[in-house]
């Protein structure tokens, strides 16, 4: 079965399609890992190239392969088919939610997935963690398979949601109306569309997160027990 990632924002022609982009970048230094990378919008401009002072930023200053890009709709199909959903917001977890209601525990913004995968890997070797999964176990050890082992990343960072600390939470009130603008406030990786973001911002943003987020997947090889 086939391993597929999710990347949601608003309208499936930039952050989304970004995000979607360096991701697939940052695996590629790792071959075994193949996964299939998509994007989304939670409010598309169906059939919309990119955005492109995004496709800009990606292509001159990240010297990234630029794919061409039509935005799509996100669907309840898509949400169910992915192993992972990452948001550039935190408030788009609850739209994959209501679309899928599965999807809560594989579920993630961007800047969250990058903070509690490197601390679930770190909490795993620091307690010499042996992992078994039913149909893996062979004789000897050996390496999991691609999907087996991003879904066991999952569950580790499940089980440390809350317990780690994250980046404060979107201020409100004046101190969000006369703040200073920022592309990354607490989980969320500001949408360079709105009144906030930016796109010379967002990108280095999101290549921080994702080289990070890539780097942790690449480290993820639980080791199978004796059979």
């Amino acid at each position: 079965m086939e391993t597929t990632v999710l990347v949601l924002c608003a309208n499936d022609r930039c952050l989304a399609p970004a995000a979607a982009t360096i991701l697939r970048s940052a695996l590629q230094a790792h071959a075994e890992w193949q996964v299939q990378v998509v994007s989304a919008g939670i409010r598309a401009e169906i059939g919309a190239g990119w955005c492109p002072q995004m496709s800009d930023q990606l292509t001159k200053d990240h010297d990234l392969i630029m794919r061409p890009h039509r935005a799509q709709q996100v669907t309840s199909e898509l949400v169910r088919a992915a192993d992972l959903v990452l948001v550039s917001e935190r408030k788009y977890r609850g739209s994959a939610r209501l679309l899928d209601a599965a999807s809560a525990d594989h579920t993630f913004t961007i800047v969250e997935a990058a903070i509690l995968a490197k601390e679930a890997l770190a909490r795993t070797v620091a307690e010499g963690a042996a992992v078994s999964v039913e149909g893996a176990v062979h004789s000897g050890t050996g390496r999991l398979g691609t999907r087996e082992r991003l879904i066991w990343l999952l569950e580790e960072m499940n089980a440390v949601r809350g317990l780690v600390a994250l980046p404060p939470e979107e201020p409100h009130g004046w101190r969000r109306r006369f703040g200073r603008a920022a592309e990354v406030v607490g989980h969320d990786i500001l949408d360079p569309h709105g009144e906030r973001g930016s796109h010379r911002k967002a990108a280095p943003a999101l290549r921080e997160a994702l080289d990070s987020f890539a780097s942790s997947l690449a480290d993820a090889s639980p080791r199978t027990v004796p059979a």
